[in-house]
């Protein structure tokens, strides 16, 4: 018997047990993301950091989910 995907969508596309999102459904993972890494919403996070906010933040365990958040951004930009 062969299992289907949890979540059933076009912008899902599964090559080799790799799922790579697209479109909503990788807004929607960046978006929740955020929120739950830094409290914020994915819209306040980037135009925070393309105004250069967090360029010289420091390098700590205080600010590592700003660096987790910044390596989300591909999902948020450039999806299709």
């Amino acid at each position: 018997m062969a299992l289907r995907h949890p979540i059933e969508s076009d912008d899902l596309d599964n090559r080799e047990g790799v799922t790579i999102l697209r479109g909503q459904v990788a807004l929607d993972f960046f978006e929740q993301e955020v929120q739950r890494l830094l409290g914020m919403s994915g819209d306040e996070f980037l135009r925070r950091y393309d105004a250069g906010e967090y360029e010289d933040m420091e390098d700590s365990l205080e600010n590592r989910n700003y660096l987790r958040a910044s390596f989300l951004i591909p999902f948020a930009r450039n999806n299709s």
